[in-house]
């Protein structure tokens, strides 16, 4: 891959990833922003997006699951194929260019942000992952964690030489938010992330269950859309543990109340089973939110225990309630952490950061050739 001289003649680069126009989440914000860096070196740079072709709500109804998934790959596949140039994929796409990857001889760029077949104990995803990261040419990750994954993958194939570079994520530096003052009396918990097993939602609802003490409460941010059916049994678990005056769950929230929701919290906690890097970490603890999550993924490369938060095993129920029990009645150990986390992520790069070092990588994967 080459820099143009004229702008007539710029390289193509086709950009497989999912809805990045909106930007909700962290891996949306940094698709986006390694593809506009792409187009800031000089690269003609086309979308293909898998979730244009057929709703993600059809590929949830059993009955159609599999002529939707289906119609999907051959819809991606043939549009690739009607493409010029290399390949900047997604590995979430993975399951729809399985047979792509094996076949085509165009140079791939795969970014990994986490790998799903391992983590969801989907034996297809974790095939279709493994094909196309070894007919990767290059490969972009997030983290330690995820590059040591990756490897694992690689070392099955005979394509172990493969590079592979690390960008950590950047958030977005909040503005100042006023921040209430300390109190034993109702301690505010807050999770924010996709209503999933994988974030460990009824994990949360769970260990608050356990809780001896009365003084706190648990907002619940994030969308129904990836898992309805687990949204359904959160809210049966708020319902059968007696947590409806304890809980309550708002489902997507604009900006601004969730915003509001950050600056009343006291503890922010996601138990996720995997996280690639975990961006919303750093956002908690810019506003100085100790944080109780567990030792999954990267998460340890973000928040350290016993510093700024506590972690625990993932799906460790008693242990993640525990924590929350420990955070609630302590609030000296609240404040103490919470300031370490302030800390911690001023020294962060935020997304002009990382938007930089995007640019450099792309300038250096044009002198590769």
């Amino acid at each position: 891959m080459c820099l143009p001289d004229r702008l007539d003649n710029m390289p193509s680069l086709v950009a497989v990833v999912g809805d990045v126009q909106d930007g909700r989440t962290g891996g949306e914000q940094y698709d986006a922003r390694l593809i506009a860096a792409a187009k800031t070196v000089g690269l003609q740079v086309q979308q293909l997006s898998w979730s244009d072709s057929i709703s993600d709500t059809l590929l949830r109804l059993p009955i159609l699951w599999r002529m939707a998934h289906i119609w999907r790959s051959l819809h991606l596949t043939l549009k690739l194929w009607r493409t010029s140039g290399d390949v900047l994929v997604d590995v979430w796409a993975a399951p729809y260019l399985q047979f792509w990857a094996k076949h085509t001889s165009r140079n791939i760029i795969v970014m990994v942000h986490h790998l799903r077949g391992e983590l969801e104990q989907d034996h297809h995803v974790q095939v279709a992952e493994k094909a196309l990261i070894q007919a990767a040419s290059r490969i972009l990750t997030v983290s330690q964690s995820s590059k040591r994954q990756i490897i694992q993958y690689l070392a099955q194939s005979a394509k172990q030489s493969t590079p592979i570079d690390v960008i950590p994520p950047g958030f977005a530096r909040p503005t100042a938010l006023p921040r209430k003052q300390q109190s034993t009396d109702s301690v505010q918990l807050l999770f924010v992330g996709h209503i999933t097993k994988a974030k460990g939602v009824l994990d949360v609802l769970k260990a608050v269950a356990k809780l001896s003490e009365d003084n706190f409460f648990l907002h619940v941010v994030g969308g129904a859309s990836a898992e309805p059916a687990t949204w359904q049994q959160a809210q049966g678990l708020i319902e059968k543990q007696g947590l409806s005056d304890k809980v309550k769950m708002y489902g997507r929230v604009e900006n601004a109340q969730l915003q509001a929701l950050y600056a009343l919290a006291d503890v922010f906690v996601l138990p996720s089973y995997w996280e690639g890097y975990g961006i919303v970490f750093l956002e908690a603890m810019s506003l100085g939110l100790p944080v109780v999550s567990t030792t999954a993924g990267a998460i340890p490369e973000v928040v350290r225990h016993e510093e700024n938060g506590l972690l625990v095993q993932a799906g460790d129920v008693q242990g993640l309630s525990e924590a929350l029990h420990t955070l609630i009645a302590q609030p000296e150990l609240r404040a103490k952490f919470a300031e370490h986390a302030k800390q911690a992520a001023k020294h962060a790069a935020d997304w002009v950061k990382i938007e930089q070092k995007f640019v450099v990588w792309w300038q250096e994967r044009a002198q590769d050739v």
